[in-house]
């Protein structure tokens, strides 16, 4: 997708009008125009030939930027000349869709994390990154349920980081897994007490609570098609799952691939 801002479709605008103005006025004085000023005008619009190539190519309009490279090379010298190439630029405007989106969901857009949080879990990450994007434009539904993928990875993850848990080939359900986790916590809770113990005990029944939490809030809705969510909601569990994930990469890696 294509990310640019109103500026650039301003400058688009001024660099056509400059160019088109700077023609008319050169049809108007025609007659008198001493060989210097026509060549002086040449070169004016050549340059603005080129900043409005450059404005074409940052907005990917191809056809017209081919077309006014070749103006650049056999510069127009009327204002009717250059009508075909304004009119180009404009058609190809025209068949394009353009978004706005407001300065507090834009933010969002292309989300950036940690190095640490990238590199420790890729898949979660871009499973954030697009509920980031569904957020920013809009859909608000579809960013609670790529948040609900990112964490049902995390979910995985988190199961099988313990030693006597092993999931079966096919995917089971959110519960399923989550139960296999709180047995292991029962069973922890009966080892001697150490810093180590303790601190599995932490990491795995806040991250368990946080699993169940999210299934029975928003998962299973979300995945059946049972709800659907507004601004403030999906705002909430995007930055919900957000923040939970930041704290996992300490414990827990995805597999190579």
């Amino acid at each position: 997708m294509l990310k640019v801002f109103a500026q650039n479709y301003v400058d688009l605008g001024r660099s056509l009008e400059s160019l088109s103005m700077s023609l008319y006025m050169s049809d108007l004085d025609k007659e008198t125009l001493t060989t210097e000023e026509r060549k002086n005008d040449e070169q004016s619009a050549k340059r603005e030939l080129q900043r409005l190539s450059k404005h074409c190519s940052q907005l990917s309009l191809s056809t017209s930027e081919k077309l006014i490279a070749r103006a650049i090379e056999d510069v127009p010298t009327t204002s009717r000349e250059l009508e075909i190439y304004l009119e180009a630029v404009d058609i190809e405007l025209k068949q394009r869709l353009f978004f706005f989106v407001p300065p507090h969901r834009a933010i969002h857009y292309n989300s950036q994390f940690p190095e640490t949080q990238v590199g420790a879990l890729p898949l979660t990450s871009a499973e954030l990154v697009r509920a980031g994007n569904c957020f920013a434009f809009g859909e608000y539904t579809a960013c609670i349920f790529h948040a609900m993928r990112a964490a049902e990875i995390c979910l995985r993850l988190t199961a099988e980081s313990l030693p006597n848990v092993q999931l079966p080939p096919d995917i089971p359900g959110w519960h399923l897994i989550i139960e296999k986790i709180e047995s292991e916590i029962r069973d922890m809770k009966q080892l001697p007490k150490t810093q180590s113990r303790d601190e599995d005990l932490e990491f795995y029944s806040a991250g368990a609570a946080q699993f169940r939490y999210f299934k029975e809030a928003w998962r299973d809705h979300v995945s059946h098609a049972k709800k659907s969510y507004d601004e403030e909601t999906a705002r909430v569990v995007f930055g919900g799952v957000r923040d939970f994930v930041s704290t996992l990469p300490a414990r827990l890696k995805e597999p190579a691939i």
